[in-house]
């Protein structure tokens, strides 16, 4: 009995010696970052000058202010999730419409300012005001989103349009001549 507890404990002994665990590298948890923005020239298939065109017109469909813009600080372009994003900074002035009145909330007799047509801007006032537009091309839910940031004031207004799906034609089959 001596003998078969020593034996035991022997075996015991050596295969904890020899056992070999993997302990050396612990398991890493992969983490997925959001792409920092890199530069862009802004050209292409969407120019920064037609993204901050929209963007004051959403701008202007939102608040009935109307901002005409003067310069363009930034272009930026990332892509998260197969989702291509363009970021364009720019600072602009505020209207002072044909009335001689500020482009401040003019609203017609329905409570809503007049959507139909943008207002042609006469003047403008001194002080810029900073803008950021971001630009979301989501090709695998087939929309456009346009995202457009008061910088001042930190008020974020969304356009979000839907693309039209490509229509795929369809080949006839030949028919095959059975001899």
């Amino acid at each position: 009995m001596k003998y078969l507890i020593t034996s035991i404990v022997i075996a015991i002994i050596t295969d904890a010696i020899f056992i070999e665990e993997d302990t050396t590298m612990p398991q890493e948890i992969t983490t997925t970052r959001i792409p920092s923005w890199g530069d862009w020239d802004g050209t292409g298939s969407y120019s920064a000058q037609d993204i901050v065109k929209n963007a004051t017109e959403l701008y202007y469909n939102n608040t009935c202010i109307y901002y005409n813009m003067t310069s363009i600080t930034l272009n930026q372009t990332r892509i998260v999730n197969g989702t291509h994003r363009y970021r364009v900074k720019y600072n602009a002035t505020k209207c002072i419409l044909n009335n001689g009145k500020e482009s401040e909330k003019l609203e017609t007799s329905n409570g809503n300012c007049d959507k139909e047509k943008i207002p042609e801007c006469t003047e403008t006032e001194e002080n810029e005001t900073r803008f950021q537009a971001v630009f979301r091309n989501n090709t695998y839910q087939h929309q456009l989103g346009l995202y457009v940031t008061n910088m001042e004031t930190n008020t974020t207004y969304k356009g979000v349009y839907k693309q039209p799906l490509k229509k795929v034609k369809k080949l006839k089959k030949k028919k095959q001549v059975v001899n």
